[in-house]
């Protein structure tokens, strides 16, 4: 799993930026990128988003699920997310990212009809919550 400044390190790399350079690039501050430099902080995902698409990458999903693993505050999440960042690529990371931006949430056909959205309930049930 790469670390933010090894990605930092592959845009720059890539495209002979500097820090400075590339900070606007990725739509943060060049304070920001030395935070992210010095490991006082971590991609966002809107970072992540920009770094995959500088780097020619067809889906964000390896570089968020990096930055998470990087941002856990337990050591279980950041193995999940660790393990993740190292599987994701391809159809599998495009599923992923859809489903995490909105795209999995599958509504039942009747609440599709009615122009509805529905979530799975928090009890676990098969009951779903309308929205």
């Amino acid at each position: 799993m790469k670390t933010t400044p090894e990605w930092l390190d592959a845009a720059k790399a890539k495209h002979g930026f500097s820090d400075y350079a590339l900070a606007p690039k990725l739509g943060i501050t060049r304070s920001q990128m030395s935070r992210y430099r010095n490991g006082a902080d971590f991609l966002s995902d809107d970072a992540a988003i920009k770094m995959a698409d500088l780097l020619g990458m067809d889906s964000p999903a390896e570089i968020i699920a990096s930055a998470h693993a990087e941002r856990a505050k337990s050591e279980d999440v950041r193995a999940f997310w660790a393990a993740w960042a190292e599987k994701l690529g391809g159809v599998a990371a495009t599923i992923l990212v859809t489903a995490g931006m909105g795209g999995g949430l599958m509504a039942p056909p009747d609440a599709q009809a009615a122009g509805r959205s529905q979530i799975p309930s928090s009890s676990g049930a098969g009951e779903y919550t309308s929205y």
